[in-house]
This record gives structure tokens, sequence and C-alpha cells, in this order.
């Protein structure tokens, strides 16, 4: 059986039985305006980190990423390649050695590849997590234009956990649901995430 690594977020821990199985690809669905980014720096908090940005610079995600209060000398952020997101991604991806968190921010210039290269990426990404003993978090927006390789995403991936912010009584409301995660019971109730005042996740609202 494979390790379960932790996200760093306890209410999502016991949800999935323990947390993530290593070598799993994890696909975090999510409005751009939701607060799904504080759900992936919490995750890159939790270990090693390789963290891949596709569309905000390096320097503004380690300046969010610090905000947040997480280490720098244990996240490694680059710049994903415009051109050839798919292999300077899989490029960066092969430099890790250890278990480490490899997060994909966001996976949607990857999607616009044609269906057989997104499917041979994320099956040769699973490979190498599974050698290494990681987990790779992909962050797929679900805006006004979404991708027309998403399906082969949510398929491939082994998790897909969806988050959702939505104001009630005047306050914002996020909830985090696990629509798919192969291996693990399904869960049937989403977990209200609530933050502390810096942003970071502190858990479900009791």
């Amino acid at each position: 059986m494979s390790e379960q690594l932790s996200t760093g977020v306890d209410a999502l821990d016991r949800t999935l039985r323990g947390g993530v199985p290593a070598g799993s690809v994890v696909a975090v669905t999510a409005k751009p305006a939701s607060r799904a980014d504080r759900l992936l720096y919490e995750l890159a908090s939790a270990r090693r980190t390789l963290y891949l940005t596709a569309t905000r610079s390096a320097a503004a995600v380690r300046d969010a990423l610090a905000r947040d209060g997480v280490d720098a000398d244990r996240c490694a952020v680059h710049d994903l390649d415009a051109e050839r997101p798919l292999d300077h991604a899989y490029q960066l991806v092969q430099q890790t050695t250890e278990p480490a968190t490899v997060v994909i921010d966001p996976a949607n210039a990857l999607e616009r590849a044609n269906e057989g290269r997104l499917a041979d990426f994320l099956n040769a990404l699973r490979g190498h997590l599974t050698e290494t003993g990681g987990v790779a978090v992909l962050h797929c927006l679900d805006g006004r234009s979404v991708p027309p390789q998403r399906d082969v995403t949510e398929y491939v991936a082994d998790g897909v956990l969806s988050v959702a912010t939505e104001r009630r009584d005047g306050e914002l409301e996020t909830r985090l649901a696990v629509p798919k995660f192969r291996g693990k019971p399904p869960a049937t109730e989403s977990i209200e995430l609530a933050f502390d005042r810096g942003g970071r996740v502190e858990g479900p609202v009791s």
C-alpha cells in the first residue's frame, strides 16, 4: 500500500482517510476568483515543493507564498515556457529525486495540447511520482474558457478536489468537495474551510 502523504489540511486528511497516496496526480478545479490558491499554498507548505507557474510571474508567486508563511527554502518556483509547457514541465519534474509536491498553476496551458500529448504527459508524471514518492497538484481553472482537454485531466487524475467560494449571509464561504479519489471511500459531504487573518487554511468551520 502506498504511503499516505498529508495535505497540510487536517480536515482534508481526515476525509481522505489519512492523506493522499504517494504517486498520485490530483486535479483541483475552481473558478478563477475562488480561494483555491490558498489551498495550493497550504499543500505547498506540507513538504518540499516544485511550483510551476504558467500565468503569473514566478516573482508574484514567491511573494504570495511568503505572505502565507511558506518557507522559500522548501519551495522552488519556476516560470513555465509558454511555447512548450508540457516539455518544460516534465524537464523540471524530472529534476526532483525525493518525495515532493509538484504544483502546476494553472494547468490550463497544458490542457491546450492535443489529447494524446496531454495523456502521455500525465501518465509520465504519475510514473515519476511513483518512483520518487511524491504527489502532483494541477490547478484547473473553471472559468469562462475551459481548455478542450479538461476531461482528459480529470479522467487520468487519481483524485479531483473541487473548490467553490460563494457569498452567504454577507460572508464568503469556501467549500471543498472530493467528487473522485481512486482507492478511497466516497466522500459524501463537502468541507467548509476556514481561513485565519493571514489567509491560511485553518480547517473546517465547526
